[in-house]
């Protein structure tokens, strides 16, 4: 159900932008290093999470007259030996990126509405691979501003300017949608643009479901917690009114996982290669 100021927001805007990542597209983790952890898991490249953020950390302090950088200068810094993991974060990403039901059904009502609809993201990643990925995810032909390729980002405000200076508009004629309360909601605001703060599918699994909530403050740290939690918020986000479905999808699967998991173990410790 989309709330009816929005609507309004969107009816008076002649364009209607969106941010990227946790609004219309969500990754299946709590937060974004977890996918850098999971593709140190899945390659068997021990090390790679710490050298992936500290590259990005030093390509910044490197480059400190430019707002944002890009995935390739990221990776031109980072240790030889993991230079070889770039595609495999691209492809990563690709696999992983799954359209947010909640903000599909806003982006559905906004072509509706015949608005202009497009995309301001703060990303390392190039607005062509992210086109390919929307389009992929349901989300056509939308115009992508990315903050790597114009070395402005959203946070500063910049990258909002330049997209109204490009689009020759006011600022009162465009709405933007987004997550990150300071970068798409106070930002924004504070330019005349009208903005909707829309919680992440994580962030409202954390407000609305205590158990998850502990869950995660107590196990915050392991990449299980992260896999599970992450796939439950982007699942509880699907429009379903079956109980049992939302049970088993919250309780059941976790639980049979759990313990196949904990049976493959046994198994492997005691070298029992066959079982009924």
């Amino acid at each position: 159900m989309i709330p009816s100021h929005l609507k309004k927001q969107i009816d008076s805007a002649s364009v209607v932008s969106f941010d990227c990542f946790d609004t219309l597209l969500v990754r299946p983790y709590m937060k974004p290093i977890d996918a850098f952890r999971h593709i140190e898991v899945l390659h068997h490249a021990p090390g790679f999470t710490r050298a992936r953020i500290f590259a990005e950390r030093e390509t910044h302090l490197k480059n400190p007259d430019l707002e944002e950088i890009t995935v390739d200068e990221i990776y031109e810094q980072i240790d030889s030996q993991y230079q070889f993991l770039k595609e495999v974060e691209l492809m990563h990403e690709k696999a992983i990126l799954l359209a947010n039901p909640i903000a599909s059904e806003i982006y559905q009502y906004a072509r509706q509405q015949q608005k202009r609809i497009i995309v301001i993201s703060d990303s390392y990643l190039s607005a062509t691979f992210l086109q390919d990925v929307l389009n992929r995810q349901g989300y056509p032909d939308i115009k992508v501003f990315v903050s790597c390729e114009y070395r402005m980002t959203k946070r500063t405000g910049n990258l909002f300017l330049e997209v109204i200076r490009q689009l020759g508009i006011s600022p009162g004629d465009m709405v933007h949608i987004g997550d990150n309360k300071i970068s798409d909601y106070q930002r924004a605001i504070a330019l005349g643009i009208k903005s909707f703060h829309l919680l992440s599918p994580k962030d409202r699994l954390l407000r609305d479901d205590i158990r998850a909530a502990t869950f995660y403050r107590d196990r915050g740290e392991r990449l299980g917690t992260s896999l599970l939690l992450g796939v439950m918020s982007y699942m509880t986000s699907l429009p379903s009114e079956d109980y049992w479905w939302t049970f088993g999808m919250k309780y059941g699967g976790p639980i049979a996982f759990a313990y196949m998991s904990w049976l493959k173990r046994q198994l492997t410790a005691n070298g029992i290669r066959d079982i009924f």
